[in-house]
């Protein structure tokens, strides 16, 4: 029995090694782009990697296709969480704060609230997730 379990092995390459296949074949395509977008196609092909059990359980014909879902999927979640933000970032200043770039922080309008009210808004504005910095710091 443990020369036949020898011979036989997986019948299913690991998803892992199709990624890797996957994009060699698209090695020409890449060559092909100007050379400050390869870098960002190179990123593209790590999303799969992301969701390698996702696509290895799909079990497709057609490899390509669960490794464009998956990069549609990561894709349609962080846009998702750009739009969150853009709203929770119109909602904070559409109620009259300004933010202070050199303290980095949110200001209530002065003379409007009490001590209370602004140290509750100022907590209620201040930054929480990683595009918060990118959005509220960014100089460029």
């Amino acid at each position: 029995m443990g020369v036949i379990a020898a011979i036989m092995g997986r019948t299913v390459p690991s998803f892992r090694i199709v990624i890797s296949e996957e994009k060699q074949e698209w090695k020409s395509f890449r060559n092909a782009l100007d050379k400050s977008e390869r870098k960002s196609f190179d990123e593209m092909w790590d999303i799969p990697r992301l969701y390698v059990t996702a696509c290895s359980n799909s079990v497709q014909l057609v490899p390509l296709h669960p490794i464009i879902i998956s990069i549609l999927f990561h894709h349609y979640k962080e846009l998702k969480e750009c739009i969150s933000e853009v709203e929770r970032i119109e909602e904070a200043t559409s109620s009259r704060a300004t933010y202070d770039s050199k303290k980095k922080e949110w200001l209530p309008i002065r003379g409007e609230k009490g001590a209370e009210e602004q140290e509750e808004q100022k907590e209620e504005m201040l930054p929480t997730t990683a595009l918060d910095g990118y959005f509220l710091f960014r100089t460029t």
